[in-house]
């Protein structure tokens, strides 16, 4: 049930510009937990530090991801998006 109520109010703070914002200012992360929490309750939802402070963990372990597009690109397997003009010397171009 917590991690159904963490999904929602990860919703309700994506489409809340003045919850984001608040959130944005918390330089502490035990206070942006406990923040998390209040802003919560506030808003009808209902979880536990801990539960929050996983939650967070995931999303954290989430963005770390490369995605398939990122990937390719480190191994070379995409082309550049600008290319730089090549001059010719000699007779290898």
């Amino acid at each position: 049930m917590a991690k159904e109520s963490l999904e929602q109010f990860k919703q309700v703070i994506s489409n809340d510009v003045a919850l984001q914002e608040k959130l944005r200012a918390i330089a502490n992360p035990d206070t942006f937990i406990e923040q998390v929490v209040q802003l919560g309750e506030e808003n009808g939802y209902s979880f536990t530090p801990e539960e929050a402070a996983e939650a967070l963990a995931e999303i954290g372990d989430e963005e770390d991801e490369l995605s398939t597009e990122q990937l390719a690109s480190v191994a070379g397997g995409a082309k550049p998006e600008t290319t730089v003009p090549q001059t010719c010397s000699g007779t290898w171009c």
